[in-house]
């Protein structure tokens, strides 16, 4: 690079650059140099530097000419030099030694920058800070310099020759254990994790003692280019009256916390002017917070206090802040945490005011006080109660004297206070209790504090009555007793009505004997003494025969008037342990206590028929009825009370059907039996709903063509444990209950899908099924025999065929005959199946419309060896031919039968010697096998 580009460079610079000799004359001066120094590079080069010298500075050329002499760099050295128009101006100054080509120092190179600006600032703010009494410290952290002003000295004790303007001069100044926390504040600032320094320390004296309080502040006020602090200038202040203060201050809170803590108090402080507000732990506790949580803000106040008792809270504390009072006090309700109110007394005072006399910081304390609310509102409340209940109240004292009575004492006893005052209780007695007994009262007082009872006493004009009376103790809080209580009701009206409510609630109101409530706790206490004795219970549950009749032709009036007189007439013959209730209507119940043996039961029951069959006049009308008693005896019957009545009300019925006037014994054995019924039918239930029912088909021919002419649908139960099930191990279980309808629903819809199966298989079957006479009979029946078809649509209705059991159909002949005409009109055709088992008529197999009678397997098993059963069969045929019926034949079970069969005229038949039942999926291999087979031919050539 040319000089000229280098003194472009030195031209361009802010700073002085001076070239000089070793002896001080000038060599070199820029642009910057004529700034600062006010000298022009003309009037300045050739002359001594000194002229820019003050007098007092004239040795620093020496200073500086050794330094350089030895080699040495001199780097932002601060001094004072005299511009050309006679001011001072502070300059930094970097000289640097310049040597020719031998090495030689020939000469030295100088910048210069002004800094009188910063010099100013500085005594600004020296003079700012040593009117605020803190120290100014200034640390430049390129030469690790550190400058400390003469009030940084007074504050922290040392003298400025102890100085070395090191930063090791302050670490020295610092406690041990606030060094970590400087060094930190400086680095984190230095690094720029924080925008300044602040830190506390304690001071270290020179004689390595404890001493001050200090808290240290600085900044950045200069960096580099990258932004590194070069330059850092500070405070320190001495804080030691503040910590002092603190000290003393927290050591007086504590104090004042313990005594607030041992007053169970919380306390609080508010700026009036800030609106800060602060509470202590105990406070927040109260409320159910925990320190610290609770919002303690004066726009949350509101919120807390309950909205009755705000506006005279706020009035209390803006009239004591308007000097009106000289204290604020009230009572509040205030929210907890949980929602709940608590009662709570606040108390405070202005305890600062402003320079302006205007309140500045309140004071005050929190107390608790819902426990005594709760007591001030139990004693209000027990004064009410006092004064206005309708019980009799008196205070007695420990000397068993009258001390206080309410008024409606006077009202039941008739005594007005004046009179009764001082005198002992007893002047109420009635002399109805003994003496023992008012003994017995105080002592059970003395030992438990408490006593209520019945009690008969006298009032004032000598009327005795009844009340029901309460004594207790009442004792202070070392359980010291102080008094007596007495609360007494007069029950003269309820002693008087206690008899017709036991009455209205025990007994019949017509017949006044013993109602089903009354009976439950007699039939309880019977069986408790049985219990305990070799003797029997017997339990009899008695309806009138005849009553609805005489009820209905005579009325209601007669009728209630013979309920009595029949329950009369039974009270005359049973003896004082025995019970008779009436439980509604023309029921009874008779408990016989202490029967001895069946036999004494039945004389005892023979007097009671008689009894209810008595003649009675009323209202000039004869009547007379009968009864049907059901009777079972306990122990022998060993169940419970309900199972006892229940199964005397069964036995009852069974008296009835048999012909009523008359007792029937209740059988625990049939009772078992039907038991096991009724859960056999839930197994069943649960079987249906399992799927555990199937279907087999009995194939049915014609015995001259060999000509397979349907199949019937046999019900077979595939039982978990027992395995296959026929039709009579289950099926008497099923007549006559619930499950009839939806087995035979089931029935129709299996046998029909099978034969929606087949028919995608190419084979049209025709198909019979069996129909219980419960179903067939039922409204139901018509429509789930169309719902039945309807699902399975491309079944013909002529390729299904319902077999009707003989006695069912002609058990009421009006409505099969209806039942199945609807079934014909839908195209299904009708069997009438067990024929010859029934009661038929002519009549009846003319009206009912059966394409086909089966003969009963019974009468064909033994044709071939029972000429009276082969008699029968051949009726059956001519009159089935009489009726242009067809017949079929079951029982099949030889070629032999068939061809005895075929003589008689009978073509159809199913049966063993044809075919077994056989499962759906053996049925079309078995039509290949028949078809084969030629046995059947020779019943054909016969």
């Amino acid at each position: 690079m040319t000089p000229a580009y280098f003194q472009a460079i030195v031209d361009s610079s802010d700073d002085a650059i001076v070239g000089k000799t070793l002896d001080g004359i000038v060599t070199s001066w820029n642009r910057g140099a004529e700034t600062i120094f006010g000298y022009t590079a003309q009037e300045m080069l050739g002359q001594s530097l000194l002229i820019l010298f003050p007098q007092d500075r004239l040795d620093e050329e020496r200073f500086i000419l050794k330094r350089m002499m030895e080699g040495e760099r001199i780097d932002h050295f601060e001094t004072v030099r005299i511009r050309k128009d006679g001011k001072q101006v502070h300059v930094s100054v970097s000289i640097s030694p310049i040597r020719n080509a031998q090495g030689v120092i020939i000469g030295a190179s100088k910048v210069a920058r002004d800094i009188t600006p910063l010099k100013m600032e500085q005594e600004r703010l020296k003079l700012a800070l040593d009117a605020t009494c803190n120290g100014l410290w200034d640390w430049d952290l390129r030469t690790g310099r550190v400058y400390r002003s003469d009030h940084y000295y007074a504050i922290t004790g040392h003298d400025a020759g102890e100085d070395d303007h090191s930063l090791d001069f302050f670490w020295r100044t610092v406690h041990s254990q606030d060094v970590p926390n400087a060094r930190q504040a400086m680095a984190d600032h230095i690094a720029g994790r924080s925008d300044r320094i602040e830190f506390e320390y304690r001071l270290v004296s020179k004689t390595g003692q404890m001493g001050k309080w200090i808290h240290a502040r600085g900044q950045a006020v200069e960096r580099d280019a990258w932004g590194t602090p070069t330059r850092i200038v500070g405070t320190l202040s001495d804080i030691t009256p503040s910590k002092l203060f603190d000290v003393a201050l927290r050591d007086r809170e504590k104090r004042l916390s313990r005594v607030l803590e041992g007053s169970d108090q919380g306390y609080w402080d508010w700026n009036v002017q800030t609106n800060y507000f602060q509470v202590s732990a105990r406070w927040e506790s109260m409320l159910g917070y925990a320190p610290g949580e609770m919002d303690v803000s004066t726009d949350h106040w509101a919120e807390l206090v309950h909205p009755d008792d705000f506006p005279s809270a706020l009035q209390s504390i803006e009239r004591h802040l308007r000097g009106e009072t000289a204290s604020h006090e009230a009572e509040m309700r205030v929210r907890t945490k949980t929602g709940e109110w608590k009662w709570i007394l606040t108390r405070g005072k202005v305890v600062e005011y402003d320079a302006d006399g205007m309140p500045l910081m309140m004071s005050g304390t929190h107390t608790d006080i819902s426990e005594r609310k709760v007591l001030e509102q139990a004693q209000r409340e027990a004064l009410t109660v006092f004064a206005n209940s309708y019980e009799g109240i008196m205070v007695v004292d420990v000397q068993r004297l009258i001390l206080r009575v309410n008024p409606a004492f006077t009202r039941i006893t008739g005594y007005q206070p004046e009179e009764v005052l001082g005198k002992s209780p007893g002047i109420l007695s009635s002399g109805r209790q003994n003496e023992r007994f008012y003994r017995d009262m105080w002592h059970s007082i003395e030992s438990t504090g408490f006593w209520s009872g019945e009690i008969w006493n006298r009032r004032k004009n000598g009327e005795i009555y009844a009340q029901i009376l309460s004594i207790s103790q009442v004792t202070d809080g070392q359980g010291r007793l102080q008094h007596y209580v007495g609360l007494f009701s007069d029950i003269s009206q309820i002693k008087a009505h206690e008899e017709e409510l036991d009455r209205v609630a025990h007994y019949d109101p017509l017949t006044g004997t013993p109602n089903r409530r009354l009976l439950g706790d007699r039939l309880a206490q019977a069986i408790a003494r049985t219990d305990r004795s070799v003797l029997s219970l017997a339990v009899c549950y008695l309806d009138l025969d005849g009553f609805k009749g005489i009820n209905d032709r005579f009325g209601h009036v007669t009728g209630d008037k013979l309920l009595v007189g029949v329950a009369e007439s039974l009270k005359a013959v049973l003896r004082s342990e025995d019970t008779l209730a009436r439980l509604g209507g023309d029921e009874f119940v008779l408990l016989l206590a202490d029967i001895e043996s069946p036999e004494e039961c039945s004389l005892i029951l023979e007097r009671i028929l008689l009894a209810a069959n008595v003649l009675l006049n009323i209202d000039d009308n004869m009547v007379r009825v009968s009864a049907s008693i059901g009777v079972t005896l306990y122990p022998q019957d060993s169940s419970d009370a309900d199972t006892l009545m229940r199964h005397a009300d069964q036995a009852m019925y069974l008296a009835k059907e048999a012909g009523k006037n008359r007792f029937h014994l209740f059988d625990p054995e049939s009772d078992r039996k039907a038991q096991e019924h009724r859960e056999f039918v839930e197994r069943l239930t649960g079987a249906l709903q399992q799927q555990e029912f199937c279907l087999y088909y009995q194939p049915k021919i014609d015995l001259l063509t060999g000509e397979v002419q349907g199949v019937e649908a046999l019900l077979r139960w595939q039982h978990p444990e027992r395995g296959l099930l026929r039709p009579a191990a289950f099926l008497p279980h099923v007549q006559g209950t619930r499950l009839e309808r939806p087995l035979g629903i089931w029935v129709m819809q299996a046998a029909l899908a099978q034969m929606q199966l087949w028919l995608s298989q190419g084979h049209v079957v025709k198909v019979s099924i069996n129909v219980s006479a419960t179903h067939l009979l039922s409204a139901e029946f018509i429509d789930d025999l169309r719902e039945a078809l309807a699902m399975y649509p491309e079944i013909l209705p002529a390729s299904l065929e319902l077999e009707v059991l003989e006695t069912t159909a002609i058990d009421d002949i009006t409505l099969a005959s209806f039942v199945l005409d609807q079934c014909r009109s839908m195209g299904v055709n009708l069997a009438l199946d067990d024929f010859g088992t029934g009661y038929s008529s002519l009549t009846y197999l003319r009206k009912l419309p059966f394409e086909v009678l089966k003969i009963d397997q019974s009468f064909v098993r033994d044709m071939l060896r029972d000429a009276e059963d082969l008699g029968i069969v051949e009726g059956v045929i001519r009159l089935a031919s009489a009726f242009h019926r067809s017949v079929i034949a079951e029982g099949v079970e030889t070629m032999e039968h068939g061809a005895a069969l075929l003589k008689l005229g009978c073509r159809m038949a199913q049966g063993y010697g044809i075919a077994r039942p056989m499962r759906p999926e053996a049925y079309l291999d078995w039509i290949k096998t028949w078809k084969t087979q030629a046995a059947w031919l020779a019943i054909r050539n016969v």
